[in-house]
């Protein structure tokens, strides 16, 4: 696999182990409570991960439909200068919110075992779609983005947002954990 897209897979692998640990240190009712009004749950941050993975692959199975083969695989992969913004604004810790569209906003709580089946799957799917795209130019490939058609990045920029994102959001919910375990809401 291309050195840059195994990176990427690697990222998602460390974000599913996050993911999994995060899922151990907390009991069922603490995986679903909200730390306050208006704030998601771990649930709800897990959920909104597989949400946003899940709008994703059919763009990149269209995307890699259009990708040049790859015709120099010792060089480098980069993100493009929109890619590399959007991905630093997702990397934690949050300094900001940013907020979701509606159609990425969790629905109500499906429980852990649930939730954490649903993300292992996507995580599944999210890495079956990368050995695909190997061996092709998915940094000169363009698509638009889920949340605003606005705004374009090359398919690889979209892996590293996607990454960036995971962390942000699991970041997001060990806050909630941490939160909780000391006895707030």
């Amino acid at each position: 696999m291309h050195p840059d897209l195994a990176r990427v897979a690697s990222e998602f692998d460390e974000a599913q182990a996050r993911m999994h640990r995060l899922a151990e240190s907390v009991d069922d009712a603490q995986w679903v409570r909200r730390p306050a009004a208006g704030r998601w749950s771990i649930d709800e941050c897990v959920a909104h991960l597989t949400l946003t993975n899940e709008r994703y692959l059919p763009i990149f199975a269209e995307v890699l439909d259009a990708a040049p083969q790859l015709d120099d695989a010792s060089r480098p992969m980069r993100p493009d200068m929109t890619g590399r913004l959007l991905a630093w604004l997702m990397e934690p810790p949050v300094r900001f919110r940013l907020p979701t569209a509606p159609t990425f906003e969790p629905p109500s709580s499906a429980g852990r075992a649930t939730t954490v089946a649903l993300f292992d799957a996507m995580q599944a799917r999210l890495q079956d779609q990368i050995r695909e795209m190997d061996g092709f130019d998915i940094s000169t490939v363009r698509l638009a983005s889920p949340f605003n058609a606005k705004v374009r990045y090359s398919a690889f920029s979209a892996l590293r947002i996607l990454a960036a994102h995971e962390r942000r959001h699991l970041w997001q919910a060990e806050q909630v954990r941490t939160q909780l375990l000391r006895g707030g809401s």
